[in-house]
């Protein structure tokens, strides 16, 4: 199955998410942009996400970083819809706290998707402002990852 045209990925893929009442739809969260080079995903904020101190919890801004690591490694997957991944480790290295006021954007770029083995690095930003930076290796899993 060949990925959607990059233009259409971001839409197709919200769509799967939402279709599988996946915990990244239950927070809020948006694919922006889906590519075999990297993922782009919003989490507007709302009151839900905050740890109660005014600012956003980290382990939501961890976990939208880790989505878009694994989403930007579905393009390089032969079924990239019915293979999956799976998180190995995720790394994240808080910069500053997120504020309350603005969307985390999280960007995930392919550092490399291997047979088995894929390993991204990721980024969150609010505005401007960088957040938090990490790195991730997921299990490519299915019938195997395509070149790329």
């Amino acid at each position: 199955m060949e990925f959607p045209d990059p233009e259409d990925a971001a839409e197709n893929v919200q769509e799967f998410l939402e279709s599988r009442n996946s915990f990244l739809t239950w927070i809020g969260s948006e694919v922006e942009e889906v590519s075999p080079e990297r993922a782009v995903v919003r989490l507007p904020y709302h009151e839900h996400i905050g740890n109660g101190v005014g600012v956003v919890h980290g382990g939501v801004t961890a976990t939208v970083m880790d989505a878009a690591g694994t989403l930007c490694l579905r393009p390089h997957l032969q079924n990239p819809f019915e293979d999956t991944t799976a998180t190995i480790n995720i790394n994240v290295n808080y910069l500053e706290a997120a504020d309350t006021e603005e969307d985390v954007v999280a960007v995930g770029e392919v550092v490399r998707a291997g047979g088995s083995v894929g390993v991204t690095r990721m980024t969150a930003e609010q505005g401007d402002d960088l957040i938090a930076v990490g790195q991730g290796a997921y299990r490519l899993f299915g019938a195997g990852a395509s070149d790329g």
